[in-house]
């Protein structure tokens, strides 16, 4: 019968003591805002049965959950028979004071039991009026990524590309356009006013233009070649100048008298024949081109010793 009654004594202890609720809070200091860890431990028997407290957003008032973690179940390597439930409760307060955390009731098999009451001291941030406004951290500053650089100078890439595109098309251009052929304009030698004049006055005494009555007409050609050499080889206007203003303008030039006497022969027998309505002889009308040819040939020679000069 004792035998009997020890081993319900024992019972009854050993239950009784595996039956443990702990309860602790990681800091029981905050400032407003931070956030404290409430970790609660349930030790019981194994084959107890467990009744959690209802999970609600606020632990009264002021103290606010942020998250309850999952009830974790470990067994007691030591002895199975005991096991033990965890969870922890992140809260957090925005008014300063001084809380206390009510008590939970947890239910093990047939007995109620509740954890410690805790107590949470909240402060407030200490303000320095003589600092001004200031932020409560400095500003993180982290490290720009090669997106945020491609955003932060968009339109400056853009036009860098843009003027690399147009350079390159320039240069491709340049490189690929056709190239023109060269062409090598043939220079037609400079025929000296000398020989053209020359060349004329064979030609209007080959047309014998005073043998058919055409004195005039004849007169006219011969100096129509003479004044425009004048112009060329001794820089006169002859063309836009009387007889007279002709002779005394070749006068000052430094040529042969033989050549002033012939161009006066020629221009004297050209305004009789001209203007004066008077018909030369034919020996005059021969003698005319003669003189044009002379004065010419000679004026040629005399301003060639003076360029070789």
């Amino acid at each position: 019968m004792k035998v009997i009654q020890f081993f319900i004594f024992f019972s009854l202890c050993f239950g009784a003591n595996t039956q443990q609720l702990i309860s602790k809070l990681s800091n029981d200091t905050i400032l407003i805002g931070q956030q404290a860890q409430l970790e609660l431990q349930v030790i019981c028997h194994a084959s107890d049965s467990i009744e959690w407290f209802e999970q609600k957003d606020t632990l009264n008032q002021f103290i606010e959950v942020v998250e309850y973690s999952k009830i974790d179940t470990s067994f007691n390597q030591e002895d199975i028979r005991i096991k033990t439930l965890k969870q922890t409760i992140t809260i957090t307060c925005f008014d300063s004071g001084f809380y206390q955390i009510k008590p939970f009731s947890i239910g093990i098999s047939e007995n109620r039991l509740t954890f410690d009451t805790l107590n949470l001291n909240v402060l407030t941030f200490q303000v320095d009026t003589a600092k001004g406004i200031t932020d409560i951290k400095p500003i993180l500053e982290t490290p720009l990524s090669l997106k945020d650089y491609f955003v932060l100078y968009k339109p400056y890439i853009l036009v860098g590309l843009a003027v690399l595109i147009a350079l390159f098309i320039f240069w491709y251009y340049l490189k690929n356009r056709p190239k023109k052929a060269l062409v090598v304009k043939e220079q037609t030698p400079e025929i000296p006013a000398h020989v053209t004049a020359l060349e004329k006055l064979k030609k209007i005494k080959a047309q014998k233009l005073w043998q058919k009555g055409k004195e005039k007409a004849y007169y006219s050609a011969i100096t129509e070649v003479v004044c425009p050499y004048i112009e060329q080889s001794l820089y006169i206007a002859a063309v836009e100048q009387t007889s007279f203003e002709i002779t005394r303008a070749v006068d000052r030039k430094n040529i042969s008298n033989e050549a002033k006497t012939a161009l006066k022969d020629l221009l004297s027998l050209s305004d009789l024949a001209k203007f004066a309505k008077i018909k030369p002889l034919p020996s005059e009308n021969e003698q005319a081109i003669e003189h044009a040819i002379r004065f010419i040939e000679l004026t040629k020679q005399e301003t060639e010793k003076q360029a070789d000069a």
